[in-house]
Protein backbone atom coordinates (compact mmCIF):
# COMPACT_ATOMS: atom_id res chain seq x y z
CA UNK A 1 0.00 0.00 0.00
CA UNK A 2 1.42 3.57 -1.00
CA UNK A 3 1.00 5.31 2.46
CA UNK A 4 3.39 7.18 1.91
CA UNK A 5 2.01 8.79 -0.85
CA UNK A 6 -1.32 10.67 -0.13
CA UNK A 7 -3.46 9.20 -3.31
CA UNK A 8 -4.56 5.64 -0.85
CA UNK A 9 -5.33 7.52 1.92
CA UNK A 10 -7.68 9.70 -0.14
CA UNK A 11 -9.16 6.96 -1.64
CA UNK A 12 -10.35 5.98 1.60
CA UNK A 13 -11.82 9.20 2.31
CA UNK A 14 -14.23 9.43 -0.78
CA UNK A 15 -14.66 5.91 -0.55
CA UNK A 16 -16.04 6.49 3.04
CA UNK A 17 -17.47 9.53 2.20
CA UNK A 18 -19.54 8.34 -0.39
CA UNK A 19 -20.41 4.96 1.20
CA UNK A 20 -24.21 3.90 3.17
CA UNK A 21 -21.44 3.15 6.11
CA UNK A 22 -21.26 6.67 6.91
CA UNK A 23 -22.82 5.90 10.58
CA UNK A 24 -21.59 6.22 13.91
CA UNK A 25 -20.63 2.40 14.14
CA UNK A 26 -18.19 2.76 12.33
CA UNK A 27 -16.24 5.37 14.46
CA UNK A 28 -13.13 2.71 14.61
CA UNK A 29 -12.81 3.02 11.11
CA UNK A 30 -12.77 6.77 11.11
CA UNK A 31 -10.16 6.55 13.94
CA UNK A 32 -7.51 3.83 11.51
CA UNK A 33 -7.72 6.85 8.68
CA UNK A 34 -6.65 9.67 11.06
CA UNK A 35 -3.51 7.41 12.14
CA UNK A 36 -2.75 6.33 8.79
CA UNK A 37 -3.61 9.88 7.13
CA UNK A 38 -1.53 11.24 10.40
CA UNK A 39 1.77 9.26 9.23
CA UNK A 40 1.64 10.44 5.70
CA UNK A 41 4.26 13.62 5.18
CA UNK A 42 2.64 16.81 4.80
CA UNK A 43 4.00 17.32 1.26
CA UNK A 44 2.59 14.29 -0.04
CA UNK A 45 -0.79 14.91 1.42
CA UNK A 46 -3.44 15.53 -1.06
CA UNK A 47 -5.92 17.88 -0.06
CA UNK A 48 -8.40 19.70 -2.42
CA UNK A 49 -11.91 18.87 -2.46
CA UNK A 50 -11.38 16.69 0.55
CA UNK A 51 -10.04 18.85 2.78
CA UNK A 52 -12.07 19.71 5.09
CA UNK A 53 -13.40 15.87 5.76
CA UNK A 54 -9.58 15.30 6.25
CA UNK A 55 -9.62 17.98 9.02
CA UNK A 56 -12.17 16.25 10.48
CA UNK A 57 -10.48 12.72 10.74
CA UNK A 58 -7.00 14.31 11.63
CA UNK A 59 -9.25 15.51 15.16
CA UNK A 60 -9.96 11.87 15.74
CA UNK A 61 -6.55 11.13 16.13
CA UNK A 62 -5.03 9.27 19.15
CA UNK A 63 -8.35 9.26 20.61
CA UNK A 64 -9.37 6.52 23.76
CA UNK A 65 -11.47 3.48 23.21
CA UNK A 66 -14.32 5.42 23.98
CA UNK A 67 -14.07 8.44 22.46
CA UNK A 68 -14.57 11.99 24.42
CA UNK A 69 -16.62 14.25 22.35
CA UNK A 70 -14.98 16.99 22.87
CA UNK A 71 -12.98 15.58 19.70
CA UNK A 72 -15.82 14.61 17.61
CA UNK A 73 -16.41 17.31 14.85
CA UNK A 74 -18.60 15.12 12.38
CA UNK A 75 -21.51 16.62 12.77
CA UNK A 76 -22.02 16.53 16.63
CA UNK A 77 -19.51 17.70 19.34
CA UNK A 78 -20.62 18.47 23.01
CA UNK A 79 -18.45 21.90 22.77
CA UNK A 80 -19.57 22.56 18.94
CA UNK A 81 -22.62 20.41 17.47
CA UNK A 82 -20.98 21.80 14.06
CA UNK A 83 -21.84 20.11 10.97
CA UNK A 84 -19.54 21.53 8.16
CA UNK A 85 -21.41 22.32 4.97
CA UNK A 86 -18.95 20.16 3.25
CA UNK A 87 -19.86 17.31 5.33
CA UNK A 88 -23.89 17.46 4.85
CA UNK A 89 -23.21 17.03 1.03
CA UNK A 90 -21.62 14.11 1.70
CA UNK A 91 -23.37 12.90 4.36
CA UNK A 92 -27.20 13.19 3.36
CA UNK A 93 -27.73 12.09 7.09
CA UNK A 94 -26.62 15.04 8.87
CA UNK A 95 -27.87 17.42 6.66
CA UNK A 96 -31.47 16.21 6.77
CA UNK A 97 -31.98 17.28 10.48
CA UNK A 98 -30.36 20.58 12.37
CA UNK A 99 -28.54 19.69 15.41
CA UNK A 100 -28.69 21.20 18.74
CA UNK A 101 -26.78 21.08 21.30
CA UNK A 102 -28.46 21.99 25.34
CA UNK A 103 -26.09 22.15 28.29
CA UNK A 104 -27.72 21.83 31.56
CA UNK A 105 -26.71 23.36 35.14
CA UNK A 106 -27.40 22.12 38.12
CA UNK A 107 -26.27 21.16 41.75
CA UNK A 108 -26.48 18.04 43.73
CA UNK A 109 -25.58 17.58 47.49
CA UNK A 110 -22.12 16.48 48.12
CA UNK A 111 -23.26 12.56 48.74
CA UNK A 112 -24.14 12.66 45.30
CA UNK A 113 -22.31 14.08 43.25
CA UNK A 114 -19.59 11.74 42.85
CA UNK A 115 -22.06 9.00 41.90
CA UNK A 116 -23.79 11.70 39.19
CA UNK A 117 -20.33 11.28 37.23
CA UNK A 118 -19.95 7.74 37.69
CA UNK A 119 -23.03 6.98 36.14
CA UNK A 120 -22.74 5.18 32.74
CA UNK A 121 -26.01 6.48 31.63
CA UNK A 122 -24.17 9.36 30.37
CA UNK A 123 -21.58 7.92 28.69
CA UNK A 124 -24.46 5.48 26.74
CA UNK A 125 -26.39 8.29 26.14
CA UNK A 126 -23.52 10.47 24.22
CA UNK A 127 -23.39 13.04 26.85
CA UNK A 128 -20.88 14.77 29.22
CA UNK A 129 -20.98 15.71 32.25
CA UNK A 130 -18.47 18.41 33.98
CA UNK A 131 -18.35 20.84 36.49
CA UNK A 132 -18.69 25.01 35.78
CA UNK A 133 -16.71 27.53 38.01
CA UNK A 134 -19.84 29.86 37.86
CA UNK A 135 -22.58 27.51 39.90
CA UNK A 136 -22.44 28.16 43.36
CA UNK A 137 -24.47 25.85 45.92
CA UNK A 138 -22.79 26.44 49.31
CA UNK A 139 -20.95 24.07 51.50
CA UNK A 140 -22.98 21.48 51.44
CA UNK A 141 -23.59 21.33 47.05
CA UNK A 142 -21.67 20.61 44.14
CA UNK A 143 -22.53 22.21 40.60
CA UNK A 144 -22.83 20.17 37.55
CA UNK A 145 -23.19 20.94 33.82
CA UNK A 146 -24.95 17.98 31.24
CA UNK A 147 -23.95 18.69 28.03
CA UNK A 148 -25.78 16.31 24.95
CA UNK A 149 -26.57 16.94 21.50
CA UNK A 150 -30.00 16.00 19.98
CA UNK A 151 -31.76 16.44 16.68
CA UNK A 152 -34.41 19.14 16.22
CA UNK A 153 -37.91 16.93 16.99
CA UNK A 154 -36.16 14.29 19.20
CA UNK A 155 -37.66 16.42 22.43
CA UNK A 156 -37.27 12.92 24.34
CA UNK A 157 -33.79 13.20 24.53
CA UNK A 158 -34.33 16.04 26.82
CA UNK A 159 -36.50 14.07 28.75
CA UNK A 160 -34.41 11.45 29.68
CA UNK A 161 -31.36 13.50 30.12
CA UNK A 162 -34.02 15.44 32.84
CA UNK A 163 -35.49 12.03 34.33
CA UNK A 164 -32.01 10.86 34.70
CA UNK A 165 -30.67 13.99 37.01
CA UNK A 166 -34.22 14.26 39.03
CA UNK A 167 -33.00 10.66 40.28
CA UNK A 168 -29.86 12.24 42.11
CA UNK A 169 -32.06 15.01 43.42
CA UNK A 170 -30.74 17.71 40.98
CA UNK A 171 -31.98 21.28 41.65
CA UNK A 172 -31.07 24.68 40.29
CA UNK A 173 -30.69 27.76 42.01
CA UNK A 174 -30.17 31.45 40.80
CA UNK A 175 -26.47 30.46 39.52
CA UNK A 176 -27.71 27.96 37.29
CA UNK A 177 -28.22 28.71 33.65
CA UNK A 178 -29.67 26.78 30.20
CA UNK A 179 -27.19 27.32 27.55
CA UNK A 180 -28.44 26.26 23.81
CA UNK A 181 -26.44 25.79 20.60
CA UNK A 182 -27.87 25.96 16.91
CA UNK A 183 -26.47 24.72 13.86
CA UNK A 184 -25.20 27.80 11.78
CA UNK A 185 -23.28 25.79 9.45
CA UNK A 186 -26.76 25.37 6.76
CA UNK A 187 -26.71 28.93 6.28
CA UNK A 188 -24.51 30.89 3.37
CA UNK A 189 -24.09 33.68 6.08
CA UNK A 190 -23.44 32.11 9.96
CA UNK A 191 -23.69 35.14 11.33
CA UNK A 192 -27.53 35.52 10.39
CA UNK A 193 -28.80 33.28 13.10
CA UNK A 194 -27.05 35.39 15.64
CA UNK A 195 -27.91 38.64 14.10
CA UNK A 196 -31.90 37.54 14.43
CA UNK A 197 -31.30 36.30 17.75
CA UNK A 198 -30.66 39.71 19.17
CA UNK A 199 -32.76 41.52 17.64
CA UNK A 200 -35.32 39.15 19.36
CA UNK A 201 -34.06 39.91 22.62
CA UNK A 202 -36.54 43.00 23.61
CA UNK A 203 -39.03 39.97 23.49
CA UNK A 204 -37.09 36.85 24.65
CA UNK A 205 -35.71 38.69 28.11
CA UNK A 206 -39.53 38.66 28.94
CA UNK A 207 -39.93 34.79 29.08
CA UNK A 208 -36.85 34.27 31.79
CA UNK A 209 -35.98 34.84 35.18
CA UNK A 210 -35.07 38.48 36.00
CA UNK A 211 -31.80 37.45 37.81
CA UNK A 212 -30.22 36.88 34.35
CA UNK A 213 -31.22 40.17 33.00
CA UNK A 214 -28.27 41.24 35.22
CA UNK A 215 -26.03 38.52 34.79
CA UNK A 216 -22.04 38.89 34.61
CA UNK A 217 -22.64 35.48 32.32
CA UNK A 218 -24.78 36.52 29.68
CA UNK A 219 -24.92 40.14 29.52
CA UNK A 220 -27.23 42.27 27.17
CA UNK A 221 -25.87 42.18 23.36
CA UNK A 222 -27.76 45.57 23.07
CA UNK A 223 -26.11 47.21 25.72
CA UNK A 224 -22.89 45.86 26.45
CA UNK A 225 -19.77 46.73 24.19
CA UNK A 226 -17.68 44.41 25.85
CA UNK A 227 -16.19 41.62 23.73
CA UNK A 228 -16.09 37.90 24.74
CA UNK A 229 -18.44 35.21 24.63
CA UNK A 230 -20.40 35.61 28.20
CA UNK A 231 -23.13 37.58 26.52
CA UNK A 232 -26.85 36.90 26.05
CA UNK A 233 -26.39 35.83 22.41
CA UNK A 234 -22.74 34.38 22.05
CA UNK A 235 -20.99 35.53 18.81
CA UNK A 236 -17.94 33.87 19.84
CA UNK A 237 -19.48 30.53 19.50
CA UNK A 238 -19.50 30.92 15.20
CA UNK A 239 -16.12 31.26 14.91
CA UNK A 240 -14.89 28.92 17.53
CA UNK A 241 -17.44 26.17 16.92
CA UNK A 242 -20.09 26.49 13.90
CA UNK A 243 -22.78 27.64 16.40
CA UNK A 244 -25.18 29.86 17.85
CA UNK A 245 -24.91 30.03 21.75
CA UNK A 246 -27.90 31.55 23.13
CA UNK A 247 -26.99 31.84 27.52
CA UNK A 248 -29.88 33.82 28.63
CA UNK A 249 -32.22 31.10 30.12
CA UNK A 250 -32.42 30.86 33.73
CA UNK A 251 -31.24 26.99 34.82
CA UNK A 252 -34.38 24.33 34.77
CA UNK A 253 -34.70 20.83 34.72
CA UNK A 254 -37.90 21.02 33.25
CA UNK A 255 -37.56 18.99 29.96
CA UNK A 256 -41.06 20.79 28.82
CA UNK A 257 -39.51 24.30 29.50
CA UNK A 258 -36.04 23.51 27.83
CA UNK A 259 -38.23 21.87 24.99
CA UNK A 260 -40.25 25.00 24.23
CA UNK A 261 -37.27 27.35 24.98
CA UNK A 262 -35.33 25.39 22.19
CA UNK A 263 -38.36 25.77 19.61
CA UNK A 264 -38.59 29.72 20.11
CA UNK A 265 -35.28 30.44 19.53
CA UNK A 266 -34.87 27.90 16.77
CA UNK A 267 -38.13 29.57 14.97
CA UNK A 268 -36.27 32.75 15.47
CA UNK A 269 -33.33 31.42 14.20
CA UNK A 270 -34.25 30.33 10.77
CA UNK A 271 -37.33 32.48 10.49
CA UNK A 272 -37.13 36.01 8.17
CA UNK A 273 -39.69 37.88 9.82
CA UNK A 274 -38.69 40.91 11.90
CA UNK A 275 -40.72 40.10 14.95
CA UNK A 276 -38.66 42.73 17.95
CA UNK A 277 -41.26 43.51 20.21
CA UNK A 278 -43.98 40.47 21.97
CA UNK A 279 -46.68 42.18 20.44
CA UNK A 280 -45.59 41.37 16.73
CA UNK A 281 -44.87 38.13 18.00
CA UNK A 282 -48.34 37.19 19.60
CA UNK A 283 -50.20 39.09 16.24
CA UNK A 284 -52.16 37.02 13.79
CA UNK A 285 -49.29 38.39 11.24
CA UNK A 286 -46.55 35.92 13.17
CA UNK A 287 -46.47 32.82 11.34
CA UNK A 288 -45.04 31.38 14.62
CA UNK A 289 -46.56 28.13 15.84
CA UNK A 290 -49.91 28.63 17.94
CA UNK A 291 -48.06 26.32 20.94
CA UNK A 292 -45.29 28.50 21.10
CA UNK A 293 -47.63 31.26 21.17
CA UNK A 294 -48.91 30.53 23.85
CA UNK A 295 -46.07 29.45 26.00
CA UNK A 296 -44.73 32.66 25.25
CA UNK A 297 -47.70 34.22 26.39
CA UNK A 298 -47.71 32.26 29.38
CA UNK A 299 -44.31 33.12 30.47
CA UNK A 300 -44.49 36.63 29.67
CA UNK A 301 -47.29 37.04 32.05
CA UNK A 302 -45.41 35.14 34.91
CA UNK A 303 -42.56 37.38 34.64
CA UNK A 304 -43.95 40.16 33.72
CA UNK A 305 -47.77 40.89 35.03
CA UNK A 306 -47.90 44.27 34.20
CA UNK A 307 -48.20 43.79 30.90
CA UNK A 308 -51.31 42.30 30.21
CA UNK A 309 -54.85 43.73 31.63
CA UNK A 310 -57.22 41.45 33.42
CA UNK A 311 -58.38 39.51 30.10
CA UNK A 312 -55.47 38.24 29.91
CA UNK A 313 -54.07 39.77 27.13
CA UNK A 314 -51.32 42.51 26.24
CA UNK A 315 -51.90 46.27 27.48
CA UNK A 316 -53.08 48.58 24.31
CA UNK A 317 -49.99 50.46 23.86
CA UNK A 318 -50.03 54.34 25.63
CA UNK A 319 -50.94 56.84 22.87
CA UNK A 320 -48.56 59.12 21.82
CA UNK A 321 -49.23 62.78 23.52
CA UNK A 322 -49.55 65.56 21.26
CA UNK A 323 -47.68 68.12 20.92
CA UNK A 324 -48.92 71.62 20.54
CA UNK A 325 -46.75 74.31 18.71
CA UNK A 326 -46.53 76.78 20.86
CA UNK A 327 -46.96 80.62 19.27
CA UNK A 328 -43.26 82.37 19.13
CA UNK A 329 -42.14 85.33 21.23
CA UNK A 330 -43.56 89.00 20.13
CA UNK A 331 -40.85 91.93 20.53
CA UNK A 332 -42.71 95.08 21.83
CA UNK A 333 -41.60 98.51 23.49
CA UNK A 334 -42.43 97.04 27.01
CA UNK A 335 -40.78 93.79 26.70
CA UNK A 336 -41.12 90.41 25.23
CA UNK A 337 -44.16 88.77 24.93
CA UNK A 338 -44.48 84.88 25.74
CA UNK A 339 -47.18 82.69 25.52
CA UNK A 340 -48.09 80.83 28.94
CA UNK A 341 -50.89 78.34 28.65
CA UNK A 342 -53.56 79.93 27.17
CA UNK A 343 -52.35 83.82 27.01
CA UNK A 344 -49.48 86.46 26.46
CA UNK A 345 -47.38 87.07 29.23
CA UNK A 346 -44.89 89.73 29.57
CA UNK A 347 -41.36 89.00 30.26
CA UNK A 348 -38.77 91.64 31.23
CA UNK A 349 -36.16 91.63 29.21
Amino acid sequence: MKDKSGQVISQAVNWYANSPRNSWRDIEEIKELGKRWAEVPRSHRKAGENEEFVRVIRSLRNCSRTIPLNKIHIGIDYKSFTTPKALIQRFPLLGAARWIGVEIEGIVTNGEWEKLFEDPFFRQYWCSIGTDGSIHGGPENKGFEVRFFLKYGNWKRIENVCAKLEIYGARVNSSCGLHVHLDASPFSNEWLPARRLVSALGWLTLLIHPTRLHNTYCRDNRYTTTRGRYKMINRCAVRRHGTTEVRCHHGTLNAEEITEWVKIISWVQVNRQKNTTLRDVLSAKCKMPDDSKEYIRVCAKHWNPQLFGEDGNLKPEPADPVVKEQPPDVQTTQGVLRWVGTQYVTVVS
